[in-house]
């Protein structure tokens, strides 16, 4: 693990956050969070590459529907085009998740740590505004209450 993914799983032990790595590739880190004012509990992938400083950040495991619509694919172009989603990009995967990406280039320094908790924190907040929205959409849409 590189020295700036090892800060940041410190940090998420001193926070009492369980973490596990990649057994195929020493730079990432998978650990959950859950969102503020509501019940997902989304599973973050955290790849951090300290050579060119590239860093991805994906949200996956908040909301799981059976069939994509017009109504959703709004729902996901709305968060997508909300100026407070920052860099953060919502897409569907061929599993049927709701995923969020987030991705950036973080100088590898002093403060790479720092860049990258505001990163996922700006991941986190932009989930939960957005997330009411989703799965209301889904609900309407869908007739039926989406796996969560």
């Amino acid at each position: 693990m590189n020295n700036t993914l090892k800060n940041f799983a410190d940090y998420l032990t001193q926070n009492n956050l369980k973490y596990s790595t990649d057994d195929d590739n020493e730079d990432v880190i998978w650990f959950i969070a859950k969102l503020p004012n509501n019940e997902a509990v989304p599973l973050f992938y955290l790849n951090y590459n300290e050579e060119n400083g590239s860093l991805v950040i994906m949200a996956s495991r908040i909301v799981k529907f059976g069939s994509v619509n017009l109504e959703l694919m709004k729902a996901v172009n709305a968060f997508n085009s909300d100026p407070s989603t920052f860099n953060c990009k919502a897409f569907i995967d061929n599993t049927g998740e709701f995923v969020v990406n987030n991705s950036s280039f973080v100088r590898n320094d002093e403060n790479a740590n720092d860049m990258i908790l505001s990163l996922v924190d700006i991941t986190v907040a932009s989930l939960s505004k957005h997330y009411d929205d989703i799965v209301n959409t889904i609900e309407e849409s869908m007739n039926e209450s989406p796996e969560k």
